[in-house]
């Protein structure tokens, strides 16, 4: 940023970007980041007092976009608003009341899962052969033990 050259931010991504290199680049995307590139996108840093006025006047122009976008919307909601209060009393009468007896069957399928999940460790299987058991051990007697170890297994601790 000697000021020779102009430098410029892409406003949806923040990079910025000297004006030498978008003229030699012609980029389609942000080369910064790979987001997405626009012209329009593009503010000179350091304006000139006459392209200052023009970001002036492009930002008075998005407020009252945005504007007449809330307007719309706030309209929009109003009227939703009836229909959705007229579906939160259907929901209303629908509405059971809930007791235990409909969360004991939850309870008896969580209570088969944790028993299930205690097991599972493929190590510990007492069903597994001989030689899948000698993979992660390194001794006869740490291959007899009752309680079985971990995958690591240190020869001279067990």
């Amino acid at each position: 940023m000697n000021g020779n050259h102009s430098f410029t931010v892409n406003w949806r991504c923040g990079c910025v970007i000297s004006g030498k290199a978008i003229e030699e680049v012609k980029p389609d995307v942000c080369h910064g980041c790979g987001g997405s590139f626009s012209k329009d996108d593009l503010i000179l840093l350091n304006p000139p007092q006459d392209v200052l006025e023009i970001y002036k006047q492009v930002e008075e122009e998005r407020l009252k976009r945005k504007l007449k976008l809330t307007e719309k919307k706030l309209s929009m909601t109003s009227e939703l608003g009836i229909e959705s209060t007229q579906k939160k009393e259907m929901v209303n009468e629908h509405r059971r009341t809930t007791t235990s007896a409909d969360f004991k069957g939850f309870l008896r399928k969580a209570e088969k899962r944790k028993a299930t999940t205690a097991k599972s460790s493929s190590i510990q299987d007492s069903n597994a052969s001989a030689a899948y058991k000698s993979l992660f051990t390194t001794c006869e007697e740490a291959k007899h033990k009752p309680k079985p170890h971990w995958i690591t297994h240190n020869p001279l601790f067990y």
